[in-house]
């Protein structure tokens, strides 16, 4: 039997309905994250059974009958599911609904330029407690140099 367009519009928009539902689920987690930790960066082996919320249990026994590997809780991983959503967003695939709600949770777009604003606060207190000033010494240290400064604070 070959579907009929109606048939495949309404399958369209059935599956489009459970990935709202899934994205949903999936953002309440991280909101639930955020409220415990203050930020959306979410280690890769972070357990979802750390949140102190129970999630929907149809969530889970739906994850384990379409076949998908659930974690703790159900679904994608919280690490997944974050890591998914900058991908999409770069490749300009997330709605304006899903940035906006992200962004209500200050949402990391950038990982890695947040890694790097972080190592240049370290650099910047490291100045500041060797020369009493704010002013980074640009010409002086190499980029080399820079990193093993910053990698002894760590």
């Amino acid at each position: 039997i070959i579907p009929t367009p109606d048939i495949q519009i309404d399958r369209k928009i059935g599956d489009d309905i459970r990935n709202l539902r899934l994205w949903k689920n999936q953002f309440n987690k991280l909101q639930l994250f955020y409220n415990q930790f203050n930020h959306t960066m979410v280690a890769r082996n972070y357990s979802d059974s750390l949140l102190s919320e129970p999630m929907d249990l149809s969530t889970v026994s739906r994850s384990i009958s379409s076949g998908s590997r659930p974690n703790d809780c159900g679904g994608p991983s919280l690490f997944n599911y974050v890591t998914h959503q900058r991908t999409k967003y770069k490749q300009g695939l997330l709605s304006q609904y899903q940035i906006d709600k992200l962004d209500t949770l200050n949402f990391c777009w950038d990982q890695h330029e947040i890694k790097w604003q972080t190592n240049f606060e370290k650099l910047r207190s490291i100045v500041l407690a060797e020369t009493n000033s704010t002013t980074l010494p640009i010409s002086p240290l190499c980029v080399k140099e820079r990193r093993e400064i910053v990698s002894k604070t760590d």
